[in-house]
């Protein structure tokens, strides 16, 4: 004899299982796609952030300095602040002479062929954005 139960059982296990699967499918779309503050986009942020620091390369003479972080340099340490009236703000601390002062320089965004100086050297920009810029030393003229 056949029991009807079991057939009603099997039907059972295989609605919660769709629906799990399903309501699984939604909250994972939900958390890591629709919400903007969502701990999926939180710690990529921050994965971004940590990826995104400042550097200089000696042997091309380029600085990239994202906004807001240092880089030290030959006794000096930049800091990038964005945009600020339509120029460049780029903050210099000389630690060697008085690491609490700091020397803001507000450069234009395409400066000419001279480029601009900074900290005594010259430099042109490569890449000028809000989050970024990159920079590259100039030769010393004779």
């Amino acid at each position: 004899m056949r029991s009807v139960l079991g057939k009603e059982a099997l039907w059972m296990v295989a609605f919660a299982a769709i629906a799990v699967v399903a309501f699984g499918t939604f909250y994972l779309f939900a958390e890591k796609v629709a919400h903007p503050n969502s701990l999926y986009r939180r710690y990529a942020k921050q994965e971004q952030t940590k990826k995104q620091r400042s550097w200089v390369d000696d042997r091309t003479g380029v600085v990239a300095l994202y906004r807001d972080q240092a880089v030290e340099q030959g006794g000096k340490r930049w800091i990038y602040k964005g945009f600020e009236d339509g120029r460049i703000r780029i903050d210099v601390i000389v630690l060697g002479l008085d690491p609490e002062a700091v020397y803001t320089y507000r450069i234009p965004p395409d400066p000419g062929p001279g480029g601009f100086q900074l900290s005594g050297r010259r430099f042109r920009p490569l890449t000028v954005r809000d989050g970024l810029i990159r920079i590259q030393e100039l030769p010393a003229s004779p």
